[in-house]
């Protein structure tokens, strides 16, 4: 008998799956109608009140084939061998349906949890993901800690094997400081040396992060309204400001490598007049466009307080300063670092293989503190002492955790 093919849709909003309790087994959405999975997967989304243009297809994973019953496949529907292939949405809403649960709340259905482990965030994801930003990247970096503590506790490992889980994820992004810190911070604890107790910390770990990152786009969300603002790059924290802080109009930059400018553009110009313009006239156009201000994200505040962003900060920081346009960097404490040192990543791609020259293609650059008018957290504004003060804290908290800085 030939296997049947079902699509498992992995609907996640804020570190957490939405499941259907089904007796004593959570289920996830599965989809049976379609030509293909992925037709599948769409029309389960459909079913559940959300359209696929509205929430973002994570990734799909190679289908597992099973004889065991699969949750959420009704008894009409044929049962026997099945092909079940896995999608992971992410969804900046809370679904309407279903309860959130730690994605190892599956770990007791064999077939579920073989589904999940196809797409679930690892450290790898996380270290190759060149379109989020440091504030969603921390989220999933908890996530995995979360995950693998799990993991490792059900397969009755002890301590010392998420150690190495910690380090390579505190390793896995070293510009992204809020991702080490928020791991570090997660494992800073006497009481956080079992497995378990990982698992728990890392999850509620995931809350206070998003609680930060909330409360430091309420903070910035003030300086916005009713002001034409200028932005690059996919900042989350600014995102969620201009959204809260209803500007007038918005100026995006296509934000190379990696054009995620382009997408934050069209998300924004359902609700408020958007321009999408590129990197190379971003500068001038904040004059030309009439800008009131530019609020930009930050992937670390460094000890001197120099602001590391998506390449492109500086030069709009300097137009910015040419056309008299207020300069506000939006971001969470945890983004401070204990170094005075980054790494820009640099990218090859499309650049390099367009010329025989050398080729220095950064992601990220610095933007000293005179750049910028004001540093704006969730406990409002920071100067370059405290910066300095909260610099040394995560320095001590690396020397505990015996990790560099």
């Amino acid at each position: 008998m030939d296997a049947t093919p079902v699509a498992l849709v992995y609907l996640r909003h804020e570190g957490e799956l939405f499941v259907r309790e089904r007796g004593d087994c959570p289920t996830v959405p599965v989809g049976t109608r379609g030509e293909t999975p992925a037709e599948m997967a769409t029309h389960t989304l459909r079913e559940h009140g959300l359209e696929p243009a509205t929430v973002e297809q994570v990734r799909d994973g190679d289908p597992i084939e099973t004889t065991a019953p699969v949750p959420g496949v009704a008894e009409n529907e044929p049962q026997g061998p099945v092909q079940a292939y896995p999608f992971l949405y992410e969804c900046d809403k809370r679904p309407t349906e279903g309860t959130p649960v730690p994605p190892t709340a599956l770990l007791d259905n064999s077939v579920l949890w073989r589904g999940y482990d196809r797409i679930r965030p690892t450290v790898e994801t996380i270290a190759t993901d060149a379109t989020h930003g440091s504030t969603a990247l921390s989220v999933r970096a908890l996530g995995v800690l979360r995950d693998e503590a799990a993991i490792l506790a059900d397969a009755g490992r002890g301590f010392a094997a998420i150690e190495s889980v910690t380090a390579d994820l505190v390793t896995a992004r070293p510009t992204m400081t809020a991702l080490a810190n928020r791991v570090c911070r997660a494992l800073d604890a006497p009481q956080h040396r079992t497995l378990d107790a990982v698992a728990d910390a890392a999850h509620a770990a995931i809350g206070r992060a998003l609680s930060a990152d909330d409360e430091a786009a309420a903070a910035a969300a003030t300086e916005v309204t009713d002001k034409r603002v200028a932005t690059l790059s996919r900042s989350g924290t600014v995102r969620a400001a201009l959204s809260v802080g209803e500007p007038s109009a918005v100026l995006v930059a296509e934000s190379r490598p990696g054009g995620e400018g382009t997408a934050v553009a069209d998300a924004l110009a359902d609700s408020v007049s958007t321009t999408l313009t590129s990197d190379a006239a971003f500068p001038n156009q904040l004059g030309e466009w009439g800008a009131d201000l530019l609020l930009v994200g930050a992937d670390a505040v460094l000890a001197d307080g120099r602001v590391v962003n998506k390449v492109g900060t500086f030069g709009a920081a300097a137009g910015a300063a040419h056309h008299g346009v207020r300069v506000v960097v939006a971001t969470a404490r945890d983004k401070i670092s204990a170094s005075d040192s980054f790494d820009p990543e640099p990218r090859t791609g499309a650049l390099a293989e367009a010329t025989i020259a050398e080729c220095h293609n950064p992601t990220f650059e610095a933007v000293a503190p005179d750049c910028y008018d004001a540093l704006v957290t969730e406990r409002g504004v920071l100067d370059r002492e405290h910066v300095r003060e909260l610099s040394g804290e995560v320095a001590r908290l690396r020397s505990r955790l015996e990790l560099d800085p």
